[in-house]
């Protein structure tokens, strides 16, 4: 029986526990170390969505996200339906509805004049499975890995400030931090900003002026990327989000809003990263879309190191 040493407690992490604990006949113990003083800092400022049709080339690993995290929905009991994506302004007119049919598929949509039926994709309430995934996990919180010790090709341990930790396989789920680990793998770190606000009726995943709306417990408004690693508010931006949704989404409370910040890290080549580094090592980041393909990532990695 072996030990899995996991850095990195974003949903990539904790899913990478979750399906090593429920499938892997080899690992006996697992340890979660994270950096930050929270787990999960970014993975919770996600809009929570899968949405196939927006995946360009990676429409099939979206695809097989969606049934993952449905399954994942049912076994931990967490709320997840799908849902019609719609876009506005239309970019392909022969997928263009008319007012009345999106007040059929959403009667909160009253004042958008027309609309992009971009079929359906899956809104999970992200930090409900988040608080789930936590659950029952070792955590080592405030543990900056600094150094690798190898032998042979293999990883034997890791090293932070405090300590030096032994594992027999190890799963990066780092983001940024990873090209410091492996100055090879190269990022471009993305801000975005999430604002959240109570319910106000929405029944889909909303793109309007670039920005996007999902509902679930809250009402989720999320939108800009900008290649920076600042995480200070932008109020332009913030006051733009909540401007354009106020236009086509009846009942939007905007005087008693939270607003968040939140870092993605993307490849060069814009193609998710699942890099065996070591005989039993392996990197999962580098899609913009991290949450959105997270499971069928993960099940990669652990097939890679021959632990499912």
């Amino acid at each position: 029986m072996a030990n899995l040493i996991i850095i990195g407690s974003g949903i990539t992490g904790l899913l990478t526990a979750y399906y090593a604990r429920k499938h892997s006949r080899i690992i006996k113990d697992i340890t979660i170390l994270e950096k930050e003083k929270n787990p999960s800092q970014n993975s919770l400022v996600s809009h929570w969505a899968v949405m196939p049709p927006l995946c360009d080339n990676f429409v099939d690993l979206c695809k097989q996200a969606v049934e993952y995290y449905k399954q994942i929905s049912d076994e931990l009991g967490i709320y997840s339906e799908e849902l019609p994506i719609l876009r506005y302004p239309v970019k392909d007119a022969s997928k263009r509805i008319t007012r009345e049919k999106i007040l059929e598929l959403d009667p909160s949509l009253s004042n958008l004049p027309e609309a992009e039926l971009l079929d359906t994709g899956l809104f999970v309430q992200g930090d409900e499975l988040i608080s789930e995934l936590i659950k029952d996990n070792k955590i080592l919180l405030q543990t900056n890995i600094v150094k690798l010790n190898t032998e042979n090709n293999k990883i034997i341990s890791v090293e932070s400030s405090d300590e030096i930790i032994k594992g027999d396989y190890f799963v990066f789920a780092t983001g940024y931090q990873t090209f410091k680990l492996f100055p090879s793998i190269k990022l471009t770190p993305l801000k975005g900003h999430m604002v959240i606000t109570k319910k106000s009726g929405l029944r889909s995943i909303l793109l309007y002026k670039g920005y996007l709306a999902t509902e679930g417990k809250q009402l989720y408004l999320n939108g800009d990327v900008e290649q920076t690693d600042n995480l200070s508010i932008d109020f332009t931006i913030v006051n733009n989000i909540v401007n354009s949704f106020s236009e086509v989404i009846q009942n939007l409370d905007t005087t008693n809003i939270t607003i968040k910040t939140g870092l993605r890290y993307l490849s060069q080549d814009g193609k998710p990263i699942v890099e065996k580094v070591y005989e039993n090592a392996v990197v999962i980041t580098g899609y913009r879309f991290g949450f959105a393909v997270a499971p069928v990532l993960v099940n990669q990695a652990l097939k890679l190191l021959n632990l499912l």
